[in-house]
C-alpha cells in the first residue's frame, strides 16, 4: 500500500524593497560656494584668552609693585626702626669679619647667632617699602646659626654615646677654630659618622653639615681634598 504524499507548506509572501537610486544634483542646482573652513574649537580660543589675560595681570602687578609711586606715608616707628636695623648691620658685619666660626659651644658663637637673628627681625618688620634695605643677612650668619641650633643637638647627642669613632671623638674634644691639618685628616668622617650619628629622614642636617664645612674651610683659607 503506497504512502499518501505529504503536503506541501506555503510560506508567506514577503515583498522584496525597491532600492531607490540616489540622483546626481544636476549642474545648474548645485552650490558654486566653497566647503566651509575647519574651525578650532571654542574651547582653544577662551583657553588663549585666558592665558594672554593672565600674562597681563602678572605683568601689569610688576609694573605696579616696582615703579609705581609709594602713596602711604612712613610713620616715625618705622624711621627709628630703619636707623637701628642699619646700626645693627654695621656692627653685626664687622663681628663677623673679624670672628672665626666655632663648632664647639661658645659664648661668642651664641652672641653672634644672637645677633645675626636680631638683624633678621629685623630686616623682615620694615613694611614701608621707601624704608627696605636691600642688606641681606651675611652668608657668615648662616654657619653660625647652625652651630648654635641643629649642630648643638647632635652635640649633645653625641656626648651621651659611647664607642664612637676615634674623629669624632676628637671632633668634641676641639675647643676653638679647628686646624686646617686637622679639618683636611678628618673632614670624611665629620661628614659621614656625624651625619649617621644625626641626620633624620629628610637628610637636611647631612646636607647643611657638608655645606657648612666647606664653607668654614673657605674662612680659613683651608684647601680640601676629596
Amino acid at each position: 500500500m503506497a504512502k499518501p504524499k505529504a503536503k506541501k507548506q506555503k510560506l508567506p509572501f514577503v515583498p522584496i524593497p525597491k532600492v531607490h537610486r540616489v540622483q546626481e544634483i544636476p549642474a545648474h542646482e548645485r552650490d558654486p560656494s566653497p566647503p566651509p573652513r575647519y574651525e578650532e574649537p571654542a574651547c582653544c580660543t577662551s583657553t588663549l584668552v585666558l592665558f594672554f589675560f593672565m600674562i597681563l595681570i602678572t605683568f601689569s602687578s610688576f609694573l605696579i609693585y616696582n615703579f609705581w609711586p609709594v602713596r602711604v606715608q612712613c610713620t616715625k616707628a618705622e624711621t627709628v626702626l630703619h636707623k637701628s636695623c642699619i646700626e645693627k648691620i654695621e656692627r653685626i658685619k664687622a663681628i663677623l669679619d673679624t670672628t672665626i666660626p666655632d663648632f664647639s659651644a661658645t659664648p661668642i658663637g651664641r652672641d653672634v647667632a644672637k645677633k645675626c637673628q636680631e638683624m633678621d627681625d629685623c630686616l623682615y618688620a620694615i613694611e614701608c617699602r621707601s624704608l627696605k634695605l636691600n642688606d641681606s643677612l651675611p652668608d657668615r650668619c648662616a654657619i653660625y646659626q647652625f652651630f648654635e641650633t641643629d649642630f648643638k643637638k647632635c652635640r649633645e647627642r653625641m656626648e651621651k654615646m659611647i664607642d664612637l669613632p676615634v674623629c669624632v671623638t676628637k671632633f668634641l674634644s676641639t675647643t676653638g677654630p679647628i686646624e686646617c691639618d686637622v679639618l683636611q685628616e678628618h673632614v670624611e668622617c665629620y661628614k659621614d659618622h656625624v651625619s649617621l650619628i644625626c641626620d633624620d629622614e629628610s637628610s637636611l642636617f647631612h646636607f647643611w653639615l657638608r655645606r657648612h664645612i666647606d664653607d668654614y674651610a673657605q674662612i680659613i683659607q683651608c684647601q680640601l681634598e676629596y
